[in-house]
């Protein structure tokens, strides 16, 4: 556009924030349903947005995935949310639960979802710390994380909290273990990656 630009480019990328009274989800979510997302702005030459979305060509690589989010009855967000990465021969998904419910915990969730979006590429280890860090003085959240490699024919696995994960169609394993803690609070030490 033509317009005055984004003054703050980074805060108008998190979820929850708007400069015109809406709900603020725009931006950050048309970021996370792209393949390429690039955002240029200044105050002489507008805003400049470019996303891109490539159709699937290798059939044999997507992975189909269906989630259920609501939020609590008379409330406007939720503090649950989910995060699906394919990228290489991996997909990496997450499923996490803020502590309590309304908009701090919206805001926690949306702030592991931001988190993951700009650390997929890491170990589960690594995000899972860096979830811990940038999430005190949140709400803080219980999440389960896992990585699917193709190549390796494995599922990777992590998870802090009240939330579940079950494998169906492999012989073994069909619980992966979950820690107890809360990322931003506490999380245990070592922290356990296990592989299915």
């Amino acid at each position: 556009d033509k317009g005055p630009g984004i003054a703050d480019v980074e805060n108008a990328m998190r979820d929850g924030e708007s400069t015109a009274g809406t709900l603020g989800v725009g931006l950050a979510g048309v970021k996370r349903i792209m393949d390429d997302f690039e955002l240029n702005s200044s105050s002489v030459t507008g805003t400049r947005v470019v996303v891109r979305k490539y159709k699937s060509v290798n059939r044999q690589r997507h992975l189909n995935t269906s989630v259920y989010n609501v939020p609590k009855q008379g409330e406007q967000v939720s503090g649950d949310a989910y995060f699906i990465k394919h990228y290489d021969d991996s997909t990496i998904l997450a499923v996490i639960d803020a502590l309590g419910h309304g908009f701090k915990a919206f805001q926690a969730a949306q702030a592991t979802v931001n988190y993951l979006e700009e650390n997929y590429r890491q170990s589960l280890e690594s995000i899972m710390r860096g979830c811990h860090s940038e999430l005190q003085g949140t709400r803080g959240v219980a999440m389960a994380l896992c990585c699917i490699r193709k190549e390796l024919n494995c599922i990777e696995h992590i998870s802090i909290g009240n939330v579940a994960t079950r494998l169906y169609g492999s012989p073994s394993h069909s619980r992966p273990f979950c820690m107890h803690g809360t990322l931003g609070y506490i999380i245990p030490n070592p922290l356990t990656v296990s592989q299915y």
